[in-house]
């Protein structure tokens, strides 16, 4: 009977821990992956002392975050881990500190996976925004998305953090904002008046940073921009949100994103 192969390096060192983390997701199709070994490391995952194959981080994967990691989810569970970690502990200090800026390396994980599973892509928008040799179906989408502002104003891209659309086509579905401000609600009305680009779902991700989507209140500013010119909302939030057609808590986000982009 065949024993399990041990990795070149079964030390106890990092540097051991992290070889042998590596050849495991090397194995298990991860390629070569250096932020998400750290990750795993960090987050102490593993108990390298009982580890001597590569056999046995998979189980501890694997009891650790389920058996999604055997069909490529790791990265997906890494990073919903990681948000739930940054919502915990907001909830615990203050949640007007929770920033788009503090979710973005997170968010984006969770929503390209999920994307992607229904045969669709995620674009960067603000890299879509300032690169300059861009690929034909990059550039493509970019086409698709601009907003024409007429005469000598010419045509501009939306301030936008992703871009949903349909690889073959490039044809854009959705955009995800990170942020709401007047401007931004500009580029979304100059969106839905334009025949090219009226059909393009326009979202917003972020954190109640003023409590105006806790209450359905409509006299309030933030709740109106919602309700009247997004399609929808999901807020990263510690407290009830009062959930309408439009503005919900980030746990409905997967289920009806597949349901409005399936």
């Amino acid at each position: 009977m065949n024993k399990p192969i041990k990795a070149v390096k079964t030390d106890h060192s990092l540097a051991g821990e992290k070889n042998i983390l590596t050849d495991t997701l090397y194995e298990m199709g991860y390629g070569h992956d250096d932020n998400l070994v750290n990750t795993l490391i960090e987050r102490n995952v593993i108990d390298f002392s009982r580890v001597n194959y590569t056999s046995d981080i998979m189980y501890y994967l694997i009891e650790h975050y389920g058996e999604e990691v055997l069909c490529g989810g790791l990265v997906r569970a890494v990073a919903r881990e990681g948000l739930e970690t940054e919502l915990k502990d907001a909830d615990e200090q203050n949640w007007r500190s929770l920033r788009w800026g503090s979710l973005k390396k997170f968010v984006p994980y969770i929503i390209v996976d999920e994307v992607e599973s229904l045969g669709l892509r995620v674009a960067n928008g603000r890299k879509l925004k300032v690169a300059i040799n861009l690929s034909k179906q990059l550039s493509q989408v970019k086409r698709n998305l601009l907003i024409d502002y007429g005469g000598e104003f010419g045509c501009h891209l939306p301030d936008v953090e992703m871009i949903i659309c349909h690889p073959d086509t490039c044809k854009v579905l959705a955009v995800v904002s990170g942020k709401v401000t007047s401007n931004r609600i500009d580029q979304t009305i100059k969106l839905s008046q334009d025949e090219v680009t009226k059909h393009i779902k326009v979202y917003f991700i972020g954190s109640d940073e003023d409590d105006t989507l806790s209450d359905n209140n409509p006299l309030e500013k933030s709740r109106a921009i919602v309700e009247s010119d997004l399609d929808e909302s999901w807020v990263l939030t510690g407290t009830d949100t009062a959930d309408s057609e439009k503005a919900k808590r980030f746990e409905h986000f997967i289920e009806e994103l597949k349901e409005a982009l399936d």
